[in-house]
């Protein structure tokens, strides 16, 4: 930006790229954020992660391994009928141990 010379457009050039450097900046802090709050699920974070990227103005072609990445992971069979299952189990087990324990009081 020094190099340019002094006149008009030269100051609009280092006036857009001041903002450009902001919002680099704070696109970085963002994604930053996003990554820190871990309470989000794998489909949800995939979700906030492609929202994210459409509001960062990176063209999506820089992402694109990316993207196909993500679309593969997605779609995988999920075995929801086996975790459901599983903490029906349990929670039955449960409920079974404390039948057991009342029934000796």
């Amino acid at each position: 930006m020094n190099s340019l010379p002094k006149n008009k457009i030269s100051d609009a050039m280092r006036y857009r790229w001041a903002w450009e450097l902001v919002f680099t900046q704070s696109k970085i802090n963002e994604a930053r954020l996003l990554l820190q709050k871990s309470y989000r699920s794998g489909e949800r974070l995939a979700i906030v992660a492609l929202e994210f990227s459409t509001r960062c103005g990176v063209h999506p072609v820089w992402l694109q391994e990316d993207y196909k990445g993500l679309l593969e992971l997605l779609q995988r069979p999920k075995d929801r009928w086996k975790k459901a299952a599983g903490i029906a189990s349990s929670a039955f087990q449960g409920l079974r141990d404390k039948i057991k324990k009342d029934a000796k009081t």
